[in-house]
Parts: C-alpha cells; sequence; structure tokens
C-alpha cells in the first residue's frame, strides 16, 4: 500500500509545483515559514503541501497513515480545481480527473486496510 501511495502522490506534486511556477512564485514552490511574501501569498497552503512532500526519500520513511493523509490533501486541492474547471468528475478523460478517480479509489482501498 506504502509504495502504490508514494506512486500516487507524484502526479499531484508536479501538477501543484508547474501551477504554482506558472504564477511566478520568486521561491518555485517552496514555502518559508519566515517570509513574509510566502506568509502572505494565496499559493501558500500548495507551498506548504509540496514542502512537505519535497523529498521522496524521507517521504518513503513516513508512516502510512502520514502518506494517505498527504494524499487527502492532494485530492483536495485538484478536486478544487476540477470543480473550477467545470470539469465532469465521472465522464472527464484529463490526466487531473483520472487522477483523482484513481487516488480515490486507492484512499478506500487504505481506509478499508485500516479498519482491518
Amino acid at each position: 500500500m506504502k509504495a502504490k501511495v508514494l506512486k500516487a502522490l507524484e502526479f499531484p506534486r508536479s501538477a501543484i509545483l508547474q501551477s504554482i511556477s506558472a504564477r511566478q512564485c520568486h521561491r518555485g514552490g517552496y514555502y518559508h515559514a519566515t517570509d513574509p511574501a510566502c506568509e502572505l501569498c494565496w499559493l501558500r497552503q500548495e507551498c506548504r503541501w509540496l514542502s512537505s512532500q519535497n523529498d521522496f526519500i524521507a517521504l518513503d520513511a513516513r508512516p502510512v497513515s502520514e502518506m494517505v493523509g498527504s494524499l487527502k490533501e492532494a485530492i483536495k486541492h485538484l478536486d478544487g480545481h476540477r470543480h473550477e474547471a467545470h470539469h465532469n468528475a465521472l465522464a472527464c478523460c484529463c490526466d487531473s480527473c483520472r487522477w483523482l478517480r484513481d487516488a480515490k479509489r486507492l484512499l478506500k482501498q487504505a481506509n478499508l486496510m485500516k479498519l482491518r
């Protein structure tokens, strides 16, 4: 399960980083708590999430529950963008919508495993 979640986190990390970079972030999407610009930026949540996902080696060493929490945050973020873009959650074939469907299935599997 851990390997599946780790693999699933690759897409949102790339998509969020591209989204932030396209907006010309002066830190390249890496949140820094002592930078006043980061604290005031409307993208700070995305940058905080990216910073927490920055090192895949360290991410792999984290407990599955923490990785699943990161997956939930990624789903929430990309689902918000899907809604803003008016994509049909069930029918759209873009990369983000396909990832969302797969990630939600993976999240259900992780929750079922937790119950066992």
